[in-house]
């Protein structure tokens, strides 16, 4: 997963950066540094993009059961929520 996560984000001093999360590892030991990156650098446009897409299809799939749960309760007041059992 990418610095940019729905964890807390870092506040940056400097508007124009976004502060992402480097993990980095000193043999067995994982530490954690926060980076400043200039927010017109392709890692985060890249990053801003791939999130908005991610967004995007989890709405349309929110969209698409929320369409079906419909369906399916007018089905079922209408008496044809037959159920096939094997």
């Amino acid at each position: 997963m990418s610095g940019l996560d729905r964890r807390e984000e870092p506040v940056l001093s400097n508007p124009d950066h976004v502060a992402f999360t480097l993990l980095t590892k000193k043999g067995n030991k994982q530490q954690l540094r926060t980076v400043g990156l200039p927010s017109d650098s392709a890692l985060v446009i890249n990053t801003r993009n791939q999130r908005e897409a991610e967004r995007e299809e989890q709405q349309q799939l929110k969209q698409l059961v929320l369409e079906y749960e419909v369906r399916e309760e007018a089905n079922q007041r209408a008496g044809k929520g037959d159920v096939d059992l094997l």
